[in-house]
């Protein structure tokens, strides 16, 4: 199997891991305390003796049934909740999404609706659970779902209504008259001077969240902090409900009421958190931060240390604040290690917190946890790491690689720089510094790896820098002297809102050893249900110099687009730890993973992981994928101008295998490169210009066996041209072939054709006909790429005005009209002979002149513009008028009737014959061979000149217009007769050749004749005693004759006359007009047909 070169590792690919060091282990405290939390959620309801959750030491815990999402109460599971939305995990989430939807179903659950308390959350301690509360439902109505977009309804909108009668019941009972509010453990506690601190905080975040704008009310909680407060050394403390009951906790608390008014433009409001910040900066971070440190007057033992802990965290997020304490150190550093020291570990291995006071462990794990947290930091957070090498020295010589935390890269490949890190770009790879800057939408690890692959030492500046609107927050610069040839150095840091895009350098600039895994990608495709896959691949160390030690692998679980998940659980890793690999060392791992039986969904996709090797100071991983990749196609339409040109398409697949594909299209307008590869590709397409004034579409199919959808398409529309030109077409009158070179700017026939309609009769296309005068139009619009046969009563033009069309046309099998799509006359040859064996016969309708290769008949011999040409292929063919050779129109000489037959009437309906040469022995020049239907009338007649080639004899069919019998139907057997000017008329016996029709019509059929012999003598031996004169006459003919019926036909084939004789008799035909007619006598020893003129 074939796998895409791989220069990262790719986004979205390792869930909950991160990649660095320390970072990794902060996320591993997330993830791990997530787990804790998701376990002691309620999952049904039964017993439970924890449901109270007041803070109020004094309160009585409340014995009671636990509900479906509970963690113990309203407020903290509504903490508990804000730990999985902070972490992106919402109700669509594939691995705690039921956890979520099922907090949030409880907390609502728990909103009074009715009562004196509509609105409060809780049950005990409503003051402070409805703050919670508030929040935690305000944070999961605005965080985007896993898949995209907000909350759907009803959901929606019951978030909104809860989250603003919550407001209400904290805002219901502000008196306008009071100049500031504090609130307590209920709604009756609402006063200027009856509320606490602890509660007040949580009101403050609510009110803030709920995006509450009344300037008065924060006006008032402005002045309650500022008449509450006390003076204390360079700065202001405030207490719980006085300055010196818990300052510690409550003036944190104090400074979020301060910020957040200030933010609600209450003036004075800055300078008095400014106070209080002041006065918290005079403790250590030990004393701010440990909690064998603080004492228990400081904070509030009912909340216990985490519920403080939180409380200073959010303080300093909120200041913005990077260092701070006595010791001006980095708070939220110290203030993780102290997090990471307090853990335990249940009997699964996860983390949880209980540390001393509050509520518990689901209560201090909640605030542990958001201690950790703050995914999101403000718009306009960048974070910059540069590389400013030696100007002296070699550009090539440092390798500088930039990893974010889940393993994308940015660097350099082959001279080229690329950045697979979402948001960022390099912003400088010129000269001797190497910028890469990212658009941080949260907290983030990043680690660089630094390679000397020069002989010579070398000097560089290694930065990691934050900006928030362009201003520069912090930076952590190292000079890197002397790195020796083959010396890899890594780096990493920690940027995290909650420290206000503080940067925390995790791994300062160390050698390390270079880890490698081989092979990069681990496939497996198809997906099966309950399957054993087996794989193996090889941890390495390729630095040279130190070993790798202290190896951990592991497995994330695998999970596809539908959300079914295969657990990490599935994997086993042999060795899962390895105690060290010696320098060019390596250690192979064998593992396995099998599949689930089933999934609740039932759809199945690509499922996607990764398998982890981490040590203390890197981590590499392996990307892991088992299933058929998606296949994409973008974009999937193009519309492309008239003019010749080109577009193009990206052919992509999800996951990291190359999958094979190909491509097909129909259409000879446009062409593709390439037709078909493996993996990702952009495929070119290719247009000519379209001449027609309308649009065309082309679709490419992509045909992917091994992808999940097996087929997709591109389609391009081209526009229509707007070029013009017009074709002038000489219709003469009988029956024709027509057809244009030119795309009617309007193609509906009434419109086309409108200026001949009065001298037309009829016209027929291969599949229908068009019959102005009785209003019948079976064809539709004018198809310049068919031919038609048209029946004109009268001669006339026909203009048409339009843009020249395509020269290439494909018909099917079966009988076809041919246009002529060129202004200019060709060979018939050039384009007929494209046909091969497909073609029998191609027919001229008005000059019948016929090109039969197999019947060895060529009297066509060029295709005319304007003309349309009868077809007969026995198999699809496409004619190309493109560049064939330029012939002048064909000079057909009119046959002239010297027998004493009627013309044959061109009816449009040909039967072919093809007389062989091989029939032709008794002939001499002048004869004339004709063919005539059971009624005597002459249907085709022939001149013979010589036997250089076969003679073409065209047998005509009935007149679908008329009624006159002036032709033949189909299965009517046609009899021959020769005529020489000095014999007269003689009967012909012919022999056909079997391969072809023997004798009866058929329209649009063929017959060869291989023989003919002389007959008895037949209507021209005076076998019938006839005598008529004079002829010519005036109209009025004398005859002699026997009895017997006679009947005049006119030249058209038309009877006029009929009548019965016997002996002298006389015949007036003086009411017909000039011309010439034939009259026919019939009696009981044969018949005979005489040419009579009337002058």
């Amino acid at each position: 199997m074939k796998f895409k070169l791989l220069t990262v590792l790719i986004a979205g690919m390792f869930l909950a891991v991160s990649f660095q060091s320390d970072a990794q282990k902060s996320n591993i405290l997330i993830e791990k305390g997530l787990a804790y939390l998701a376990s002691t959620q309620s999952t049904s309801k039964g017993f439970d003796a924890m449901g109270g959750t007041s803070i109020d030491p004094n309160a009585i815990p409340n014995f009671d049934s636990k509900a479906v999402g509970d963690w113990g109460g309203a407020g903290i599971s509504a903490l508990a909740l804000q730990a999985f939305l902070q972490n992106g995990h919402n109700i669509d989430d594939p691995v705690y999404g039921t956890v979520v939807t099922n907090a949030i179903t409880y907390i609502l659950s728990m909103q009074y609706t009715s009562g004196y308390h509509t609105g409060a959350f809780g049950n005990w301690s409503v003051g402070y659970e409805t703050g919670m509360c508030i929040e935690a439902l305000n944070m999961a109505l605005n965080l985007p779902l896993s898949g995209g977009g907000g909350k759907p309804d009803p959901l929606k909108t019951q978030l909104e209504n809860a989250i603003a009668l919550g407001v209400n019941y904290y805002t219901q009972d502000i008196n306008e008259t009071w100049s500031r509010v504090s609130w307590r453990y209920d709604r009756g506690y609402t006063s200027t001077s009856s509320g606490d601190m602890s509660v007040n905080q949580w009101v403050y975040l609510a009110l803030d969240a709920a995006g509450y704008t009344d300037k008065d009310v924060w006006n008032k909680i402005y002045t309650y902090l500022h008449d509450y407060k006390c003076a204390s050394g360079a700065g202001s403390r405030i207490g719980y409900q006085n300055c010196n009951t818990r300052p510690q906790g409550m003036s944190c608390a104090g400074c979020w009421g301060a910020v957040l008014a200030g933010d609600h433009s209450v003036a004075a409001a800055p300078a008095l958190a400014d106070e209080f910040y002041n006065y918290l900066d005079g403790f250590s971070l030990a004393q701010l931060i440990n909690s064998s440190s603080i004492g228990s007057n400081q904070i509030y033992v009912g909340g216990g240390y985490f519920y403080y802990l939180y409380g200073f965290a959010k303080a300093m997020v909120l200041g913005n604040k990077t260092i701070f304490g006595t010791d001006n150190g980095p708070w939220y550093e110290f203030m993780y290690n102290a997090i990471e020291s307090y853990h335990g570990t249940d009997g699964n291995g996860n983390y949880y917190w209980d540390n001393w006071g509050g509520q518990g462990t689901n209560m201090e794990t909640a605030l542990a946890l958001l201690c950790l947290q703050v995914r999101e930091v403000p718009e306009g957070s960048k974070m910059v790491v540069s590389l400013d090498t030696d100007p002296n020295g070699k550009d090539d010589c440092l390798g500088f690689t930039i990893y974010d935390e889940v393993g994308n890269a940015a660097g350099k490949n082959e001279g080229n720089w690329y950045t697979n890190i979402p948001n960022s770009e390099w912003t400088s790879t010129t000269g001797d510094f190497y910028e890469l800057t990212v658009d941080l939408e949260e907290s983030a690890n990043f680690s660089v790896e630094i390679t000397n692959t020069c002989l010579d030492p070398q000097v560089s500046e290694l930065c990691f820098k934050t900006y928030l609107l362009d201003e520069l927050k912090d930076e952590e610069c190292y000079l890197l002297e002397d790195q020796a040839y083959l010396v890899t150095i890594g780096a990493t840091a920690f940027v995290n809102a909650i420290g206000g895009l503080n940067i925390i350098i995790v791994v300062p600039p160390t050698p390390i050893p270079v880890m490698e895994l081989d092979p990069a990608v681990i496939a497996f495709n198809p997906f099966e249900y309950d399957h054993l896959y087996e794989f193996s691949f090889n941890v390495m160390e390729t630095g040279g110099e130190t070993p790798l030690s202290d190896i951990d692998l592991f497995a994330s679980d695998l999970v596809d687009q539908y959300a079914n998940v295969v657990p990490a659980a599935n994997f086993t890793l042999t060795p899962s730890h390895i105690d060290a690999i010696l320098p060019g060392e390596f250690v192979t791992v064998q593992g396995t993973v099998t599949t689930p039986a089933s999934f609740t969904k039932a759809d199945f996709g690509l499922f996607q992981g990764n398998i982890t090797a981490q040590t203390g100071d890197q981590t590499k991983g392996i990307n892991f994928e088992i299933g058929a990749p998606e296949m994409t196609i973008d974009p999937v339409t193009a519309l492309v101008p008239s003019t010749s040109g080109s577009t193009a398409f990206d052919i992509s697949f999800a996951g990291l295998q190359e999958i094979g594909w190909s491509i097909d299209f129909a259409e000879t307008w446009i062409t593709a490169v390439p037709m078909a590869g493996n993996g990702d590709a952009t495929v070119t397409v290719n247009y000519a210009a379209n001449p027609a004034p309308v649009e065309r579409v082309a679709v490419l199919t992509i045909t992917a066996p091994d992808a999940d959808n097996t087929e997709a398409t591109f389609t391009i529309t081209q526009e229509a041209s707007t070029s013009t030109a017009d074709q002038v077409i000489t219709l003469e009158a009988g029956w024709l072939g027509v057809s244009s070179y030119i795309l009617p700017e309007a193609p509906a026939l009434e419109v086309v054709l409108a200026g001949i309609e009065d001298q037309m009769e009829i016209m027929l296309s291969s599949s229908g006909f068009y019959w102005p005068s009785h209003n019948i139009n079976l064809i539709g619009d004018w198809d310049t790429y068919l031919g038609y046969k048209i029946k004109m009563n009268e001669p006339t033009v026909l203009e048409m005005f339009g843009v020249p069309a395509e020269t290439s046309v494909t018909f099917p099998a079966g009988v076809n009209y041919l246009p002529v799509l060129v202004p200019d006359p060709v060979a018939a040859a050039d384009v007929l002979d494209l046909a091969s064996g497909a073609l029998l016969y191609a027919f001229n309708i008005q000059d019948q002149l016929v090109y039969w290769p197999g019947g060895g008949i060529a009297t066509l011999e060029t295709l005319e513009p304007g003309i349309g040409y009868l077809l007969w292929l026995t198999d699809e063919a496409t004619f190309n008028f493109a560049g064939k050779t330029t012939a002048g129109p064909q000079q057909v000489q009119p046959f002239v009737n010297t027998t004493t037959w009627n013309d044959p009437i061109n009816t449009g309906t040909p039967h072919i014959i093809s007389i062989n040469t091989s029939a032709m022995g008794n002939l001499v020049a002048g004869d004339v061979i004709g063919a005539f239907n059971s009624t005597g009338v002459c249907v085709g007649m022939a001149g013979y000149t010589d036997d250089k080639n076969n003679l073409s004899l065209v047998v005509n069919g009935q007149d679908v217009t008329s009624t006159a019998n002036i032709g033949m139907a189909d299965g009517e057997p046609i009899s021959f007769k020769l005529y020489n000017v000095a014999n007269g008329e003689t009967n012909l016996s012919v022999t056909f050749d079997p391969v072809f029709n023997t004798g009866t019509f058929e329209a649009m059929g063929v017959s060869m004749i291989t023989d003919m012999k002389a007959g008895a003598l037949g209507i021209g031996t005076n076998t019938v005693d006839f005598n008529i004169y004079p002829n010519p006459s005036n109209g009025v003919f004398n005859i002699q004759s026997d009895a017997a019926n006679i009947t005049v036909i006119n030249s058209q084939g038309q009877i006029v006359h009929q009548a019965t004789i016997a002996g002298s008799s006389t015949l007036d035909l003086s009411h017909l007009g000039q011309g010439i007619y034939y009259i026919r006598v019939v009696n009981k020893t044969g018949l005979t047909v005489e040419k009579i003129a009337i002058k």
